[in-house]
């Protein structure tokens, strides 16, 4: 009999994500879900606001993708590993999805430089050469699109391979 193969996916409780964790299971592999806070909160995700069926088969993580050694202990049986993380806007449009904010004041925030949860990043084609485009060690740690869809990729596929991030 063969062995049951295990796919890890970051961002397992996204929308791409979570999509990926239904074809797995559909085709009898171990799903692992890993994201920042761990399983959805089905009240709000899914549509009757219930837990589906399928989601009994994942083990959901909550971990940091910038730090590999919340998550590396759950890759150790991993066959393979996908990225779905991403961020579509800086600012965290999400509560307008769920009617918590105001459309109005949901564009607003999303479009304005400074108040963001999620601060807008400097534009690196505005600086000199031999400046340093991440500023401060407090910019490592803002959601910009560029951290979250550029940056997560390549820290966990490096943390994934065994390789250390200098």
């Amino acid at each position: 009999m063969a062995t049951q193969k295990c796919l890890a996916v970051f961002g397992g409780n996204g929308f791409v994500g979570s999509k990926v964790c239904q074809a797995a299971l559909l085709r009898n592999w171990k799903v692992i879900s890993v994201s920042r806070s761990g399983e959805p909160d089905w009240k709000l995700s899914s549509q009757n606001g219930r837990r589906p069926d399928w989601a009994e088969g994942v083990t959901w993580v909550s971990a940091d993708v910038f730090e590999p050694a919340t998550y590396k202990p759950y890759l150790t049986s991993a066959d393979a590993v996908v990225h779905s993380m991403g961020l579509l806007l800086e600012a965290d449009y999400k509560d307008v999805l769920r009617g918590k904010e105001n459309p109005i004041s949901g564009l607003r925030r999303a479009f304005q430089n400074s108040g963001s949860p999620w601060p807008k990043s400097a534009n690196p084609l505005d600086k000199m050469p031999g400046d340093d485009v991440g500023n401060t060690s407090e910019s490592r740690q803002q959601l910009t699109y560029e951290r979250m869809n550029r940056d997560s990729g390549t820290v966990q596929t490096l943390s994934t391979q065994g390789k250390k991030l200098q």
